[in-house]
């Protein structure tokens, strides 16, 4: 192959990733921050996230049962997914599921109108032993072809007092190992 012939064939591959990547953001508009992220870069920037918030989750304290609540930002569930297998798989806590939280909250609900016995129902906080409630919010997504990044905002509160344990925004940055 002659050098202008490689050449043009190396401006075609490029043009063809540049059109590729402009077509994927304006498909991607209307898409919450973390779904803007794709592929191989969005899992890495979703497990670095969440292992940094496995690292702050307070030794300390004596809560054990958390429940991990909604990620604003996060429509498919992906991070809360990330996030759960990382606390289940490093900590000591034990978690409930979001769909059996929705579930007790239904219930408990249900339980604190005035169709139920006093006697039997239970106090407001006290959802099946749950003692954290950890709720986030994806404040910032951004990629490039080669290039990812996300903030997120994460609330640990006590579900019986209504404290805040701790908030922290937790950010990440991903490059593309085809860069590397």
């Amino acid at each position: 192959m002659t050098k202008t012939k490689t050449t043009l064939l190396i401006l075609a591959v490029t043009l063809a990733l540049i059109l590729a990547q402009l077509l994927f953001c304006v498909k991607n508009l209307s898409a919450g921050p973390l779904e803007q992220l794709t592929g191989m870069n969005r899992e890495m920037v979703m497990d670095k996230i969440a292992a940094q918030v496995v690292a702050a989750l307070p030794d300390d304290i004596h809560m054990r049962l958390l429940a991990i609540g909604p990620v604003e930002g996060d429509e498919d569930g992906a991070f809360v997914r990330t996030l759960t297998a990382q606390i289940k798989e490093k900590t000591k806590y034990r978690l409930i599921e979001r769909q059996d939280l929705d579930k007790l909250l239904t219930e408990q609900g249900v339980q604190l109108s005035p169709l139920t016995d006093d006697v039997k129902a239970v106090e407001p906080g006290k959802i099946k032993g749950v003692e954290g409630l950890v709720m986030a919010r994806i404040t910032s997504a951004s990629h490039s072809f080669f290039n990812a990044s996300a903030q997120v905002f994460v609330k640990m509160d006590n579900v019986e007092t209504g404290d805040i344990v701790f908030a922290r925004n937790f950010s990440a940055h991903q490059t593309s190992p085809v860069m590397r």
